[in-house]
């Protein structure tokens, strides 16, 4: 049997061939992706098109940008890993001579958008300080390093907390800095290596795992805007999809069981059922599994909490609201309750807000609450349109969105100090209720 000969270079022609494809990862790619439309789904129905169109250039950029650095060679920022440090200062020296914002100077104006150099220079800072570790690798043990390490870290730090001009803060952040900077390396010092993760199989079901979880991200945001009906087979799918994973879940003992087996050039043990990790791993499963078949059933009855999905609604009547669409709406109705002697309930609500929903569901229909509410009268303004009329509204509240309640005496007074922003649960709502309307 003759060899075939290889020719010299052959081998090094292939490696330094050109990537035709940009090395990324098409899940995670898709699962940003579609977080992004989810994102841009909600920012339409709650702020209005433009912002959600202005967001969805930003995020087209970026995927863009994402494709174009996947083909760059990573390993030679190490070559600029000084002049990126130095852009990173300069950038954050830059902002001290901008206007402050709310006591603090973080941005840098720009035509088209805000700059914050402080975020742009955490990932400079870490691939500066990446590069400097690993230059010195065989050096690490030496205290030098280490404060060499610590030294460009804390000047980079110092820059950031500067901004704020707050030294209670800037101490706090560093002391927090030392304290998650110094215990992770005395633990894995300590141990000597032996609490270490090591690579195997087991990161593959750790990545799909994730995936799941991205699942479930997007099944939470996209249940704002569809049908309460349709939430339960949203959480379906990344329930199915955790207990697929956990089942097929590869345990870091089989991994590394399976890779000395390899090397030594054994016939593979099957792995066997009897680790803690995998009965673990596999018992998760099932209660995954039961979740998701318990959502599919509570969506086939019609229920609507994924919380609780074989629960029914109970057969309660909901509050009867009065719909405001403008100040000109409430003005009339809190001046016609005023004339009746009546206590006015204006809640702001949107489709899209789970707070308003849970407000709905667990506060209103609450037996104390709706006691208390029975000589009020209730006006809800939806602002789920973020219409001109909306807008008004808001601003007049001076608000920026729902969930916001604000509570009118009889006399057509608002009394703020008694004002709800937020999901409040129904004893401390009806408490509040009680001593509100006793002022009027």
């Amino acid at each position: 049997m003759s060899a075939i000969p290889i020719e010299p270079g052959e081998e090094t022609a292939a490696l330094a061939r050109p990537r035709m494809l940009p090395m990324i990862d098409p899940l995670l790619l898709l699962a940003a992706m579609g977080l992004m439309a989810c994102s841009l789904i909600t920012l339409n129905g709650a702020v209005g098109r433009s912002l959600a169109e202005r967001q969805g250039i930003y995020g087209a950029i970026g995927v863009l940008l994402a494709l174009v650095l996947s083909r760059v060679d990573y390993s030679r920022l190490r070559e600029y890993k000084y002049a990126l440090l130095v852009i990173m200062v300069a950038l954050n020296l830059v902002v001290y001579g901008m206007a402050p914002i709310q006591g603090a100077r973080r941005w840098i104006p720009l035509p088209f958008m805000s700059f914050q150099s402080s975020e742009f220079g955490k990932v400079l800072v870490v691939v500066a300080l990446a590069a400097f570790a690993v230059d010195r690798s065989r050096q690490l043990h030496e205290w030098r390093t280490t404060a060499r390490i610590m030294l460009l870290a804390l000047v980079a730090a110092l820059i950031v907390i500067g901004q704020t001009g707050d030294v209670v803060r800037g101490a706090a952040a560093l002391f927090a800095m030392s304290l998650g900077m110094g215990v992770p390396l005395l633990i894995v010092g300590s141990s000597a290596g032996r609490w270490m993760p090591r690579a195997g199989a087991w990161m593959d079901s750790v990545k799909r795992l994730f995936g799941a979880l991205m699942l479930a991200l997007a099944a939470w945001m996209l249940a704002r805007i569809v049908p309460e009906r349709w939430t339960l087979l949203l959480f379906a799918a990344p329930a199915i999809a955790a207990a697929i994973v956990l089942w097929s879940f590869v345990p870091a003992g089989h991994a590394r069981r399976a890779i000395r087996d390899a090397a030594a050039g054994a016939h593979p043990h099957r792995p066997g059922g009897s680790t803690p990790a995998l009965w673990l791993a596999r018992g998760a499963a099932l209660l995954a599994a039961l979740y998701a078949v318990a959502l599919l059933v509570g969506a086939g009855r019609g229920a609507e909490d994924p919380l609780q999905p074989l629960a029914r609604r109970a057969a309660t009547d909901d509050p009867a609201f009065t719909s405001i669409s403008s100040v000109a709406d409430l003005t009339r109705e809190v001046q016609s309750a005023a004339a009746a002697h009546q206590a006015v309930m204006l809640d702001f609500y949107a489709d899209w807000c789970t707070s308003c929903k849970e407000m709905q569901r667990y506060t209103f229909n609450d037996p104390g609450v709706r006691a208390a509410l029975k000589s009020v009268r209730l006006l809800r303004a939806d602002v789920t349109a973020n219409s001109v009329d909306d807008q008004a509204l808001l601003h007049q509240f001076q608000i920026y969105g729902p969930p916001t309640i604000a509570i009118y005496d009889a006399q057509g007074h608002e009394h703020q100090e008694y004002r709800v922003v937020g999901y409040m649960k129904a004893p401390e709502f009806a408490a509040l209720l009680h001593q509100a309307l006793a002022t009027g």
